[in-house]
């Protein structure tokens, strides 16, 4: 992984400073984001098939633990060699007293789901209520009702983390972007339409663009664009990593969007929490025929420039990088 972690800077430069002239044809592109979809890692487990005796719960706990000992074994040895972000403030720790746990809140990566988890152990509602919700409803009940690491003082906030149960969710980091993009409250709440025209044209000196000042209609190409020349520490598409820092603190639980649903259960099941029915709320279509069509319209240097950005995440989380020395794809 660290190799992967190394050619991803050494692609970048390259492609940056006109070295390298990384060729990816749409039927590559179509493949790469078809592998990114099944959500495709180096520890991607696989449920029972059709027709197959129905795991046990323990057969279940013992599986799963194997997988997240080799997850968290593979972010502390990453951590160990990476120059990953030093944490310079807490990041939105959000915490359950009752039953000891902590959740780092990473928009994008499952948040609405342990929001309402969150909710649900903070009896703010009926469990069939909250899973009815709307996302919006959730982001506010959950802002207002959910308690706040940096709600405590120092002596708790140390206790808290030396002795509560921590979690936090990853997902691959270019359906996280598509997702960030499909959401038009992230473009809203973000403010980014109206910086559009002036981002195209400091990067690409055409200052042409598909719309007018203030609209929140841009094109997937604008977004990226936004996204590897704006920066913050509060946007919504900085890396997990950025925000979550598996560096500098110690998680217990390191789960992978991808397979939400039986981490999740593994995850609760672990902190003792039986009774909760997890469900994904929203379940997102990203089909490989929109990825295809998405990524396509990105320039090559561009691609190898998203896989700098999020390298930290691929890395320390166990994706795969599908692009050989040559820049093209591999499965």
């Amino acid at each position: 992984m660290r190799t992967k972690c190394y050619f991803l800077a050494a692609l970048a430069c390259c492609c940056l400073l006109g070295i390298v002239n990384i060729k990816i044809k749409a039927i590559d592109v179509g493949k790469l984001v078809e592998n990114i979809r099944i959500g495709k890692s180096s520890e991607t487990s696989s449920n029972a098939k059709k027709g197959e005796k129905k795991e046990t719960i323990q057969a279940f706990m013992n599986r799963y633990s194997v997988i997240h000992g080799r997850r968290m074994n593979n972010t502390r040895n990453e951590c160990k060699v990476t120059a990953a972000a030093k944490m310079k403030r807490l990041p939105k720790l959000l915490v359950n007293e009752e039953h000891k746990l902590v959740y780092c809140k990473a928009s994008k990566a499952g948040d609405d789901m342990w929001c309402r988890v969150l909710l649900i152990l903070s009896k703010y509602n009926t469990e069939n209520a909250i899973w009815k919700m709307t996302s919006s409803e959730v982001k506010i009940a959950c802002e207002k009702n959910v308690k706040k690491l940096s709600g405590f003082n120092a002596a708790d906030q140390k206790r808290i983390m030396d002795t509560y149960t921590k979690v936090l969710f990853a997902r691959h980091p270019l359906t996280r972007l598509i997702s960030a993009y499909k959401d038009k409250d992230v473009i809203r709440k973000e403010n980014i339409g109206k910086d559009v025209p002036r981002y195209r044209e400091k990067v690409d000196d055409t200052p042409a663009w598909n719309g007018t000042a203030g609209t929140t209609e841009i094109t997937f190409e604008d977004f990226i664009d936004l996204v590897l020349t704006k920066s913050s520490e509060d946007f919504y598409w900085n890396s997990i990593t950025q925000i979550c820092f598996p560096c500098n603190i110690k998680y217990d639980f390191i789960g992978h969007f991808e397979d939400i649903l039986n981490d999740g259960k593994y995850i609760l099941t672990k902190s003792h929490i039986t009774k909760l029915k997890l469900q994904q709320s929203k379940v997102e279509n990203n089909s490989v025929e929109q990825l295809k069509r998405e990524f396509s319209t990105l320039k090559t240097s561009r691609v190898a420039e998203l896989y700098h950005k999020y390298k930290y995440d691929f890395s320390l989380f166990g994706y795969d990088i599908p692009l050989n020395s040559k820049g093209e794809y591999t499965n």
